[in-house]
């Protein structure tokens, strides 16, 4: 149920706006998949941080969207788990 599509170019399109080298690969993704706006601006106690915006003219989260984002994280575990199974198999 979620957009694989969109997944996949917000993925590659948006991954550098995230300050760490790593973070933004799969919280592009994230944003692409489930169809949402991630990032932007954070308060912290020292003030405010700007940060890039990923999944641009998406909507805002929701609390329903936790567990998308759970569904989401469980269904790419189970098909890595799978696949490195698969791969084990193929060469012993």
């Amino acid at each position: 149920g979620h957009d694989w599509k969109r997944c996949l170019l917000t993925g590659l399109s948006d991954r550098q706006k995230h300050v760490s080298p790593n973070a933004g690969h799969p919280e592009s993704a994230v944003a692409g998949a489930l169809g949402l706006r991630l990032g932007g601006p954070v308060d912290y106690a020292y003030g405010r941080v700007e940060k890039q915006w990923m999944g641009y003219e998406l909507k805002e989260p929701g609390p329903g969207d936790i567990l998308k984002s759970i569904h989401l994280i469980t269904c790419a575990a189970w098909i890595s788990f799978l696949s490195a199974l698969l791969i084990l198999l193929l060469w012993s």
